[in-house]
């Protein structure tokens, strides 16, 4: 038995009384979709996917960006060792945003050895200004935010 019909009427999920009235219960109906419209589905999510992957990778560039060069003012030399957006983001973070934190630390797991002891000698004779605890907060924000995409884009391409 997949439902009930009555002469006399049933009220309607609406609310509206509806005579005379046949209902169907939910769980006894199967739904078929064409093979077309499953198809077309898949191509316009490939499309979704890719208009998402432009997004990802502005909002990347401009955090990118807004980093390198709210932390430029601090480490300038920074800048040109460090090329790479998302060791840039990772050392900054593990740094704590101080440059003098740099010449003790071990970023083997973050940079290649070279552009490693280059930062480390590069953090010693800085030409930057200090920061402020303001700007502290803006530039560890970004560093969360710039990893965080890198890391979403590449779930995306692997998606695509």
């Amino acid at each position: 038995r997949i439902g009930q019909y009555n002469w006399s009427g049933i009220k309607c999920s609406s609310g509206v009384f509806v005579s005379p009235a046949c209902q169907l219960s939910k769980s006894k109906v199967e739904i078929k979709y064409p093979r077309q419209a499953i198809l077309l589905n898949e191509e316009e999510s490939k499309g979704i996917k890719e208009a998402r992957l432009d997004e990802l990778n502005k909002e990347l560039n401009d955090n990118a960006l807004r980093l390198r060069e709210l932390y430029g003012w601090h480490f300038p030399e920074m800048l040109k060792i460090v090329t790479d957006d998302l060791m840039f983001a990772k050392t900054v973070k593990m740094m704590d945003v101080v440059r003098s934190s740099a010449k003790t630390m071990d970023f083997s797991d973050i940079l290649p050895k070279n552009i490693e002891q280059a930062l480390k000698e590069s953090s010693e004779i800085s030409t930057g200004t200090e920061i402020s605890a303001e700007d502290i907060g803006k530039i560890t924000q970004l560093c969360s935010n710039v990893i965080s995409l890198t890391r979403q884009r590449a779930q995306l391409l692997d998606d695509i």
